[in-house]
């Protein structure tokens, strides 16, 4: 099943940095890894209307890095983990799985690139919730591995 979508981008210096559904959620930079105060300006916004194909995902839960780029971690410790939501969708272009973390606040649908593609291939992936996907026993934090 294919969907008529309006698909808006953040290009910086040519190239497409952050993709979405909506206008406000691309404009929104701050989470952005290649915004900076000094390019603030060089962003541009552009939109386009596409069929892009349905699929349906499957919610799951794994590790995921917590990541702190302003401290160091000692190389044996290893990064801290944490117990984080993940969708499994299978990709309508490449053909194969795969694995793209969310936060629990995300919308039920969205929009992803094949995670094996250098081009523009998107596709709308759609999951259902867990009836409660924030219990102790789903998300928790796991413990930092020891060398």
């Amino acid at each position: 099943m294919n969907r008529k979508v309006t698909i808006w981008r953040a290009i910086l210096c040519g190239q497409c940095k952050q993709i979405g559904l909506n206008e406000e959620d691309v404009r929104d930079l701050r989470d952005n890894a290649w915004h900076t105060e000094l390019n603030d300006k060089s962003w541009k916004f552009v939109s386009e209307k596409r069929y892009l194909p349905v699929v349906q995902g499957k919610w799951t839960v794994a590790q995921r890095w917590i990541v702190d780029l302003e401290k160091d971690v000692p190389d044996d410790l290893g990064p801290p983990y944490e117990q984080a939501p993940h969708i499994k969708w299978r990709c309508p272009y490449c053909k194969e799985n795969h694995f793209t973390d969310i936060d629990l606040k995300d919308p039920s649908i969205a929009l992803w690139f094949c995670e094996n593609s250098r081009s523009d291939e998107m596709a709308l992936v759609k999951w259902r919730r867990p009836k409660s996907p924030t219990t102790p026993r789903t998300l928790r934090r796991v413990p930092r591995r020891r060398g």
